[in-house]
């Protein structure tokens, strides 16, 4: 897990919502359509949980996510960014949510898995 950035009164340094918003968008893109690279730049590690269980779970009764829960994110101490939220499906079809830690890198678009759990 990555250590936060803290300010001078030692509080934790948080991330723009911009960048907040264009990873979680990135993330809800491969999703839904399965792309490895959408309009933000940003791409998925090739070896994260979602590549690996997007097969398993992009069957029949698999819907797509209709939005997310709001995106909670800082700086981390060697300059990336950690983020986590929840991806929700529309209330009236299948009840899944995938909530996600995710980590990008200083200098990086790529989106690293650290965490991901499915409840429905």
């Amino acid at each position: 897990m990555p250590k936060p950035k803290l300010d001078a009164d030692g509080y934790i340094t948080d991330i723009g919502d911009d960048m907040a918003r264009a990873v979680a968008l990135e993330y809800q893109n491969f999703w839904n359509h399965e792309k490895k690279e959408g309009a933000s730049g940003y791409r998925l590690a090739k070896d994260s949980f979602s590549r690996k269980a997007f097969p398993e779970v992009y069957k029949g009764l698999y819907v797509a996510f209709h939005g997310r829960s709001s995106v909670y994110g800082f700086r981390t101490a060697d300059g990336g960014s950690l983020f986590l939220f929840a991806m929700l499906n529309k209330p009236q079809s299948v009840n899944q949510v995938l909530s996600e830690a995710l980590f990008v890198p200083k200098g990086s678009r790529t989106i690293q898995e650290l965490g991901a759990n499915w409840f429905s």
